[in-house]
């Protein structure tokens, strides 16, 4: 979305909701109005305008989650999640971040927790590499 055409739609609706985002963690009204108000900021991402709960729903639908355990479906998600707070400005990024609870310092240790819990799957399945190899 360019300068023009987002001057055409609601600016003061869109720094509204960045503005009750601010306020609502400034002043510390609590862990469900913060992640509420993070939900409900409009935010620009790849030429729209939409909210952060929106596009939350739009990344976690882009992921399969065919055949898929949850510990990897939910890293593959946070992966996308940091990604598309790059393209954000800075509040509109910080009521991603809030909103999801991921950030970028968990992505090791949830890679670290998807690995385990493909492991734990297989061995679950097939037995453990010893198992298989005595048959």
């Amino acid at each position: 979305m360019n300068q023009h055409e987002l001057a055409e739609s609601d600016w003061r609706g869109f720094y509204r909701t960045h503005v009750q985002f601010i306020l609502a963690q400034l002043f510390s009204a609590g862990n469900a109005v913060v992640h509420a108000r993070a939900g409900e900021v409009l935010c620009e991402y790849q030429e729209a305008l939409l909210l952060v709960r929106d596009l939350v729903q739009q990344i976690q639908g882009s992921v399969s989650s065919k055949g898929c355990l949850f510990e990897d479906w939910e890293y593959q998600c946070a992966k996308r999640v940091i990604a598309a707070s790059w393209q954000l400005g800075p509040v509109s990024r910080d009521a991603l971040l809030v909103f999801t609870g991921y950030s970028e310092e968990q992505l090791h240790s949830m890679a670290q927790a998807a690995i385990e819990a493909r492991t734990e799957a297989h061995t679950a399945l097939y037995g453990s590499p010893a198992q298989q190899a005595w048959g």
